[in-house]
């Protein structure tokens, strides 16, 4: 297939031109960086002197690479990840397609190969996680063109549903998700976003990394994340919470990495 970069210059910065055709530029990118605490990074990752994620784009300010990922540590360690900045995300493009690998390729969680799937308007349809096996998510969209229903096949047996709830500002409130197994629902999770800002949020065109795919879905940027896990009988059997400091520079503007 024909390799272009229109489709995610489209997504990532809202621009219909295509610089391989025209010598056009898209504009700077939002972000070049940003620090993995403020994202949805796994829990129990080992003390680091670096937690900067590095974004790299060419010359015409495509995403091309992702410097920064989280590799797994034997359990004797005490930690489960560590924060490793060999990891590298390469992006292909495709008709209608993004795959993204990741290098080295060591099965762990957010450092899989990925292929993202496009509609006709150019917003995610679906995304294929190689596990090895492949584990599919397709999105549906509301009427202001936010996802509002996503459904995971597992395998062949276990699946989840998602729907998603957003507040008048259009910012991500809630995610219920209930996980199956035929038609039986065997737990459901609630997921709450609160304490928002009213500063523009620059990462919701990142909807490639698992890490920072929450804080896409929204106008702003939340402050609190409540995760419930409830049992099929209803009991509430986990609860976690994430709380940030948000930063900002003199003009109101969040900083998520260095500037």
């Amino acid at each position: 297939m024909k390799k272009i970069y229109l489709l995610l210059g489209l997504i990532l910065f809202n621009c219909s031109s295509d610089p391989t055709e025209t010598n056009e530029t898209l504009p700077e990118p939002l972000v070049r960086n940003f620090n993995y605490f403020f994202m949805h990074a796994p829990n129990n990752i080992m003390p680091s002197s670096n937690s900067l994620v590095i974004l790299h784009f060419d010359s015409n300010n495509y995403l091309i690479s992702r410097i920064g990922g989280f590799s797994p540590l034997a359990p004797a360690t005490g930690f489960s990840y560590a924060f490793d900045t060999e990891i590298v995300f390469n992006f292909t493009y495709l008709d209608k397609e993004v795959v993204v690998e990741r290098v080295p390729d060591v099965q762990s969680p957010l450092n899989k190969k990925t292929t993202f799937i496009f509609n006709d308007e150019n917003k995610l349809a679906q995304k294929i996680v190689e596990n090895p096996d492949p584990v599919m998510t397709f999105y549906t969209y509301n009427s202001f063109g936010k996802i509002s229903n996503s459904i995971i096949n597992l395998d062949l047996f276990s699946y989840s549903k998602s729907e998603y709830y957003y507040n008048t500002l259009k910012n991500i409130d809630s995610i219920v998700t209930k996980n199956y197994q035929f038609d039986t629902q065997l737990s459901k999770t609630v997921e709450v976003f609160s304490d928002y800002d009213t500063a523009e949020n620059p990462m919701k065109k990142l909807v490639f990394f698992e890490d920072t795919f929450y804080r896409t879905l929204s106008e702003n940027n939340y402050a609190k994340y409540e995760k419930f896990r409830y049992s099929f009988s209803g009991n509430l059997v986990e609860y976690n919470e994430k709380v940030w400091d948000l930063q900002y520079d003199e003009n109101g503007n969040i900083i998520f990495g260095e500037q």
